[in-house]
């Protein structure tokens, strides 16, 4: 979209001039007082809605591009995880996990010494995965 900066800034000057002194004024009246100042109300209008539906998109692509961004890093550090244990014993791997988890983690996997090292490695990955992402969240940099 090609804008004219200096009519731009002459309708914004009109339109910012017409809406401060507003007060008491109809909706009709400050169309009008906007027209006498030589403005086009509804090309007007039309223009700033059409303004503010790029800016609102650019925000909307914006916050994509940096969701995008933030998934592509956690799936690459996931992959520094997936297999990372596979060499640990099951004593280091329930270490890590109570030094990973709460309490809650800790009664949602009541019977971890129950469970088959490929499955524990499993529930680790998950918890280091949660543990970098809090971490991406928090501001740090998830070492």
């Amino acid at each position: 979209m090609s804008i004219d900066k200096e009519k731009y800034m002459k309708t914004m000057d009109a339109l910012t001039d017409a809406l401060g002194r507003s007060d008491g004024q109809t909706v009709e009246d400050i169309k009008n007082e906007l027209r006498d100042d030589g403005i086009d109300v509804g090309s007007a209008l039309e223009r700033l809605k059409k303004a503010q539906l790029s800016i609102s998109m650019a925000a909307k692509r914006s916050a994509l591009d940096a969701a995008r961004d933030k998934r592509v890093e956690l799936v690459q550090k996931g992959r520094e995880f997936i297999g990372k244990f596979s060499d640990w014993s099951k004593d280091q791997i329930m270490a890590r996990i109570k030094e990973l988890s709460g309490p809650k983690v800790r009664l949602a996997y009541r019977n971890l010494d129950a469970m088959e090292t490929e499955e524990i490695i499993s529930i680790l990955e998950d918890l280091e995965m949660a543990h970098y992402r809090q971490n991406l969240e928090e501001g740090s940099n998830g070492e």
